[in-house]
């Protein structure tokens, strides 16, 4: 390869990492010095990989796109080495703060068109909307243990590696197939979530097991044989979380009758399309 074309890749990039970075605030480095961290702005090449995900159909459309993600949140990660903090101690929430920050490096705003309806989303409102919740109910989403009897299960966000380990675990089903299996994917998806939120399981007293030693399948197939009692309290931290983010990311909007409506903002490849 052209020695030449290689310096103007190291130089662009170094360039780039100076003074184009993209600047997250992170939950999960909340208690310590440094809660925020530095990210490459996306590339032509990785805004299109997101937007290609929007081309698969059924399931394996929202496992693309987080496969698609978790990739570019690797490649795209400053590190410098000024800190020992890996992007798979990412969580699910921190991907939410820097999707907003990466898809702000497209542009500040974000449109959702329903029905011929545009509505035009300030992303700096939404960023700082979901910090400020975060910031206010930290403790629903602290790592929390639920003790019934002889067992105790810590339950905290999942990080995303454990995330992406769930995704290239779980089968994919074919689209003419969803509609027959729908009650099955249900099923498999609430034992997926339930799973990725348990993280410590300690019986009897024992040693605690920790469940990121296991694979993914092992480790949904250990949570699913938890008595409802203690699964209920899984349960319950992972709604308390999820309801709490789709608070942050609700928006409100007047549609063709001239009412009042209300969604939340989803996260999927054409939440990278410029607009």
């Amino acid at each position: 390869m052209n020695s030449n074309f290689d310096n103007v890749l190291s130089a662009l990039n170094r360039t780039i990492q100076k003074n184009h970075s993209v600047q997250v605030w992170l939950p999960s480095l909340i208690n310590t010095e440094t809660q925020h961290v530095l990210f490459m702005p996306l590339s032509i090449q990785q805004q299109n990989n997101l937007l290609k995900t929007t081309l698969n159909r059924g399931d394996f459309h929202s496992s693309a796109y987080t496969k698609a993600l978790y990739q570019i949140i690797q490649e795209n990660y400053i590190n410098n080495n000024q800190t020992t903090i890996t992007t798979n101690d990412f969580t699910v929430l921190d991907k939410i703060f820097i999707s907003l920050k990466l898809r702000s490096s497209i542009g500040n705003t974000y449109t959702i068109v329903k029905d011929d309806i545009s509505t035009v989303i300030d992303l700096a409102l939404v960023y700082n909307t979901l910090k400020e919740a975060v910031l206010n109910n930290i403790n629903l989403i602290s790592t929390q243990s639920f003790k019934i009897n002889d067992i105790q299960v810590t339950c905290n966000l999942p990080t995303i590696a454990v995330e992406a380990q769930c995704e290239q675990e779980r089968p994919q089903i074919p689209i003419e197939e969803i509609e027959s299996q729908i009650q099955n994917i249900i099923f498999d998806t609430v034992g997926s979530e339930i799973s990725k939120f348990s993280s410590v399981i300690t019986i009897d007293g024992n040693e605690p097991i920790n469940l990121n030693a296991f694979s993914f399948a092992e480790r949904k197939k250990i949570v699913e044989q938890l008595p409802t009692t203690v699964l209920n309290n899984i349960l319950e931290y992972t709604v308390n979380y999820k309801q709490l983010v789709e608070q942050a990311l609700t928006y409100r909007f007047t549609t063709k009758e001239d009412k009042e409506a209300q969604d939340t903002l989803q996260f999927n490849g054409s939440f990278f399309a410029a607009q």
